[in-house]
């Protein structure tokens, strides 16, 4: 599971996507492909120079993206974005397409930016690496009951790791890895399971070995997180990446340690997104434990 072609594979994966910013003299659209394991706030710089040819208030305004009119978080990696909203309404179209807004910005929707630059124009890039630490600090107190080892990570590497993302490079990500992650034991594992068509996350603390020191399956944790859905059969399918695990849910030899290994996003969580079959949509209310809005 753990071969250097999955692992590079899931660290390229991409996201088509069409970016349209509605401007006085008429839609203008951004074409590009984003890394599944990166960030649209990553993007926002180039979208914040491209669209401002256009119209100088995206240059001095913070601005969103939206998908059907509803703003998207820029918190979450664009892969979980893409699985969670576009997933469930894919056509034969491989491009996702988005909209830029700068009018108004939705704080009661999505994480505000607070800081700016030294010219006053908006510091996306500080937000979303003071966030993505945050995300850090969570995964690491699930993964080492504590997050001394981000607390402690210092100006070098913790340059060494946000240039590392921001560039893409995986050699350079992977050196500063190894720091944050010095163990190969790890008391559990940190999971979020989104749901389309709900507005909950489930994040769910995850032990790696059941009581008897058998790997926990996907279709264990599943089952436990969302009985409703998977307990008495699977009514669903789950993806992590994009894509479709159906086939790993009780896979004895691929617990879900093994998976967060593979398919870990850069924060650390292991994001499942749960494509519901038609009619299930509800999520029954049993199954909402652990929630957070994140």
């Amino acid at each position: 599971m753990q071969s250097i072609e999955v692992k590079e594979s899931v660290w390229n994966g991409l996201v088509n996507v069409r970016i349209v910013f509605r401007s006085a003299g008429g839609p203008v659209q951004y074409l590009a492909r984003v890394y599944r394991q990166s960030y649209f706030a990553v993007e926002f710089a180039a979208l914040v120079e491209y669209f401002g040819r256009h119209d100088k208030a995206v240059a001095t305004q913070p601005v969103w993206l939206e998908y059907e009119s509803v703003p998207i978080k820029w918190n979450l990696p664009v892969g979980v974005l893409h699985d969670y909203l576009h997933l469930p309404v894919r056509t034969t179209s491989a491009v996702w397409t988005l909209t830029l807004r700068c009018d108004q910005y939705p704080r009661d929707h999505i994480i505000p930016f607070i800081y700016t630059t030294g010219s006053g124009t908006v510091d996306y890039a500080r937000s979303l690496q003071e966030t993505v630490v945050n995300l850090l600090k969570q995964s690491s107190f699930v993964l080492n009951g504590n997050a001394k080892v981000i607390m402690a990570l210092g100006e070098a590497d913790s340059n060494a790791w946000w240039h590392a993302i921001v560039a893409h490079n995986l050699y350079q990500y992977e050196r500063v890895a190894r720091i944050v992650m010095p163990s190969l034991k790890f008391q559990r594992v940190p999971v979020k399971v989104y749901v389309c068509g709900s507005t909950e996350v489930i994040q769910a603390p995850i032990y790696p070995t059941s009581a008897s020191g058998a790997a926990v399956s996907l279709g264990a944790v599943l089952s436990e997180v969302l009985p409703s859905l998977f307990a008495q059969g699977t009514f669903a399918r789950p993806y992590i990446q994009g894509l479709d695990m159906t086939a790993w849910v009780n896979n004895p030899d691929c617990g879900i340690l093994d998976l967060w290994k593979a398919f870990k996003h850069l924060d650390n969580f292991l994001y499942i997104t749960v494509l519901v079959a038609s009619g299930l949509a509800e999520i029954d209310s049993r199954d909402k434990q652990s929630i957070s809005g994140s």
